[in-house]
């Protein structure tokens, strides 16, 4: 759906990736290479994490329109890179000005500080 897709690419722009990546009716994610869309299943593990979380914050707030539900986020960022942490976790407290938000980390450096 149009909300959808809208919410998934604003997800995936806090992120600002050099790769484009778009989501389809069927909440499959495809890299837009000029035009021309490739299946996501050979990004980096890290890449895969960030299209999970943004397919489901964009999921939650296509669904719920008129409440602001809570979100549990168990280690979302396990195959991260050190370069994206930072970018997630700014992700992670904007996200908490508006919705409550239960975090689980395992390693120090995924830590909200």
């Amino acid at each position: 759906s149009a909300p959808m897709k809208k919410n998934f690419a604003k997800y995936m722009d806090m992120f600002s990736g050099k790769q484009k990546l778009v989501i389809d009716t069927e909440l499959k994610v495809h890299v837009d290479d000029n035009g021309l869309f490739h299946e996501s299943q050979y990004l980096s593990e890290g890449y895969k994490d960030i299209v999970n979380f943004c397919s489901r914050m964009a999921l939650i707030d296509s669904l719920f329109k008129n409440i602001v539900p809570p979100v549990i986020l168990d280690d979302p960022f396990v195959n991260l890179d050190d370069e994206k942490i930072p970018k997630a976790l700014e992700l992670i407290k904007k996200m908490a000005e508006r919705n409550q938000i239960i975090y689980f980390a395992c390693h120090k450096s995924r830590f909200i500080q």
